[in-house]
């Protein structure tokens, strides 16, 4: 009688391991893991787009679009059944700041942001800067009420951790004019009096004098109460006041 030992080695069990989001021209590393055989086991993974070892237990994968990458374990010349991971690129969002703003000093404005870009994304968040004279800078669409022209920047992140580039958008401050009304003035009944209107401003910002606009109250007796400089035939003592 003669005997034959016939061993049967188990079949390996691979695990590719679970999906992954990365944004472009990011890259990521995959678990890949053998068991149910050994001791000893090597690793084949597919395409071999965009990974830098087809072999490695963890290669790094840097697909340009997204690509789901199959990993055959082999332990003592035995194959496993192909295990799947999916590596999800996402498009980098885009953000748009708005136009360029103007103000009067001390007034307020919206700001308006718009991120997109990224038909997966769900949300986005959003950095502005500087806060100075801002409401939140977390916000969307911020209230901003600065001191002086200022250039306001803004980045936005999607929920996959994908960042925009930044963009700005400027906001010009103009100085309030001051009102002068003149030196006060005396003068007979019945004659008249050409009043010396004119404007200053507290601050270096201005706007072109094209752009100012007068007027006297009470305009009775006056031959034009929005020039600076109108001719008034008051009947009695009155105080005329420049807007």
């Amino acid at each position: 009688v003669s005997t034959v030992t016939v061993h049967v080695n188990p079949i390996p069990v691979a695990d590719a391991g679970d999906d992954i989001d990365i944004c472009e021209g990011e890259s990521a590393i995959l678990q890949g893991i053998g068991s149910g055989a050994g001791p000893a086991y090597s690793f084949e993974w597919s395409p071999g787009d965009g990974l830098s070892s087809v072999t490695a237990q963890n290669p790094v994968a840097s697909p340009v679009l997204t690509t789901t990458y199959t990993l055959v374990t082999w332990s003592n010349n035995c194959p496993s059944y192909g295990d799947q991971v999916t590596v999800n690129v996402h498009t980098n969002p885009t953000i748009s700041a708005g136009s360029d703003r103007e103000i009067c000093l001390g007034d307020s404005i919206m700001l308006d942001a718009q991120a997109g870009g990224d038909s997966t994304a769900t949300s986005y968040t959003y950095n502005w800067w500087p806060a100075n004279g801002m409401s939140d800078a977390t916000a969307e669409d911020p209230m901003v009420s600065p001191a002086s022209t200022t250039m306001y920047y803004v980045e936005t992140t999607s929920n996959y951790n994908c960042s925009s580039p930044v963009d700005s958008v400027l906001v010009t401050v103009r100085a309030t004019p001051t009102a002068d009304a003149g030196d006060n003035q005396t003068i007979c009944l019945g004659n008249d009096v050409q009043l010396a209107g004119g404007y200053y401003y507290t601050t270096s910002d201005t706007v072109l004098p094209s752009d100012i606009f007068y007027l006297w109250t009470p305009g009775a007796n006056m031959t034009d109460n929005t020039i600076p400089d109108p001719v008034a035939t008051p009947m009695q003592s009155v105080w005329y006041y420049l807007d």
